[in-house]
Parts: C-alpha cells; sequence; structure tokens
C-alpha cells in the first residue's frame, strides 16, 4: 500500500489517497503512485 497526500478537507484537516493491490504488485502501487503525482504538478 501507498499513501499519497491528497490536499485538505473544507475543514483543514489534510486529506490523503491509499493505494493499494494485490501481494507483490509493489511495481504497479509505484507507477500508480507516479502517475498521480505526475497529474497534480
Amino acid at each position: 500500500a501507498m499513501s499519497i497526500p491528497a490536499g485538505f478537507a473544507p475543514n483543514g484537516l489534510p486529506v490523503g489517497l491509499q493505494i493499494i493491490a494485490p501481494a507483490f504488485q509493489e511495481e504497479t502501487i509505484f507507477k500508480i503512485g507516479n502517475l498521480i503525482e505526475r497529474l497534480e504538478s
């Protein structure tokens, strides 16, 4: 699993996005996390 910061809620608290995948699929998690970070910038 990977957790990525996703901004802030209306009340100011931080919000995160958790990405999960089946066992031994870490590469898939890293690719998705990388894509999300590139889309946010």
